[in-house]
């Protein structure tokens, strides 16, 4: 949209926008601007057809790599463009 000059700018999560700028086509045409409009969640999705040992054995993990820090470290891992 930006590219094609029908806006001027538009919203995207920071993991996304990190990924599309890589891209050789986007490269160094567009900034990322300080700020934020707020912290999105995020969420873990299940099959429905999960049993609650495996929902429960993912939750644990999922809170144990909260509380530890690690899923903020790999956020950042992404967020600074090393996902390659």
């Amino acid at each position: 949209m930006l590219e094609s000059g029908r806006g001027r700018f538009f919203f995207i999560v920071d993991i996304a926008a990190v990924s599309l700028l890589k891209k050789p086509q986007w490269k160094n045409k567009f900034a990322i601007l300080p700020g934020s409009f707020g912290e999105n969640r995020q969420y873990i999705m299940v099959s429905k057809k999960a049993s609650r040992k495996d929902v429960a054995v993912l939750l644990s993990a999922a809170h144990r790599l909260q509380a530890n820090g690690e899923l903020e470290r790999i956020s950042q891992v992404y967020k600074n463009g090393r996902n390659e």
